[in-house]
């Protein structure tokens, strides 16, 4: 089968763009042939998230256009370099002739709205982190968005909870979560170390994790907190500067970002994470399939992954003294943290790339064996 990925880059460092990246790497190790076509310019000696398998085509679609960036301005050279875009696209599209367009990026994925298929199945996949009373708002005042949902094959979402707020037709609604590669070693679990990963962005809600750790740090002084990830420099000014007011100096670490989270989660004890929403949190997956037991808040995704399964402690959103509290529970328990740590390993097993990829390849073969 025939795969095209459409994606920002594969050079931003994010969930989305290792998702992409990891099932496109199991696809042409099963014997297919996929694109990934990026929306912007793609550096091959740029980090990526994870490495690309080399028989994995990636595709600037700027590079398809001779080098040249539309535009995006409201004006005549907006509309021309708009047509131009989706008239290159089309032609890219129906001269490989894939099975599948999968597209993930945007809510409601307005510029493959445009684009002809050619005859592929188009997949959405598709995950809330916002207010679902947007979505039904935006839903119910936009015809187009009526007609795409008639135009798209399937809609994978990522949680439980997805499906229930999403307006669109139910019947086109499968869930399959995230995956994640499964390291041969655990953590050992004797550091005295907490470690959180992920973009130094607001939605991560750092502030309240360090917020949380000065509680921590009056009963275990000998304990530290390792952050690692990077962002916009203003947030991570803003992250040292309640360190040193906290006190935290020397026991909350801003690491940076790192290109071995293996190494970063098996020298951890613990895993905490603080953040306001995530689609279904890679970062959360990586330490539990490390046998890392995790403090975490309630989200959509860790209600999956958690209810009836003793693999941590979830907390409310902001909830600085609960988290605290989490934190420090594992830290006092160290049978309890043990246990839970390999209830993790065992609960990350649902989430092998084998068994998720497998889900995957079930509604490929199915939506092909409908294609006219």
């Amino acid at each position: 089968m025939r795969f095209v990925f459409h994606l920002k880059t594969p050079n931003i460092l994010g969930g989305i763009e290792r998702s992409v990246i990891t099932r496109s790497n199991y696809l042409v190790n099963h014997g297919h042939e996929v694109y990934i076509l990026c929306k912007d310019f793609y550096d091959p000696e740029d980090f990526t998230v994870v490495p690309i398998d080399p028989r994995v085509k990636v595709v600037d679609y700027i590079g398809l256009m001779h080098h040249e960036r539309p535009d995006f301005e409201y004006s005549l050279r907006w509309l021309l370099g708009k047509f131009k875009y989706f008239y290159t696209m089309s032609r890219f599209i129906n001269r490989i002739k894939p099975d599948f367009i999968i597209r993930r990026q945007d809510v409601f994925l307005r510029e493959f709205f445009f684009l002809p298929h050619h005859g592929a199945k188009f997949i959405a996949e598709w995950s809330t982190t916002i207010d679902p009373e947007e979505i039904q708002y935006e839903y119910n005042h936009s015809l187009w968005l009526k007609w795409m949902s008639w135009h798209v094959d399937r809609y994978v979402f990522l949680t439980k909870y997805d499906p229930q707020v999403f307006p669109g037709p139910k019947k086109k609604a499968v869930v399959i979560p995230t995956a994640v590669d499964l390291p041969e070693e655990c953590s050992p679990l004797t550091s005295k170390i907490v470690v959180s990963t992920g973009r130094l962005a607001p939605v991560k809600n750092y502030p309240a994790l360090v917020a949380a750790w000065s509680q921590v740090a009056s009963r275990h002084p000998d304990w530290q907190l390792h952050i690692y990830g990077d962002g916009e420099q203003e947030d991570e000014i803003e992250l040292l500067e309640q360190i040193k007011e906290l006190g935290l100096e020397g026991k909350v670490i801003l690491k940076g970002k790192t290109d071995d989270v293996h190494s970063v989660l098996l020298g951890a004890s613990i895993f905490s994470l603080a953040s306001k929403g995530e689609g279904f949190s890679n970062s959360i997956l990586e330490a539990i399939a490390h046998g890392l037991p995790i403090v975490v808040t309630d989200m959509h995704c860790t209600q999956d992954l958690m209810d009836g399964f003793e693999i941590g402690y979830k907390v409310p959103q902001d909830d600085i003294s609960q988290l605290a509290a989490g934190i420090n529970s594992l830290i006092e328990d160290e049978p309890l943290r043990r246990q839970m740590g390999a209830n993790a390993r065992r609960r990350s097993l649902d989430y092998s790339c084998e068994h998720v990829f497998s889900q995957h390849m079930a509604l490929y073969r199915e939506l092909v064996s409908k294609k006219k």
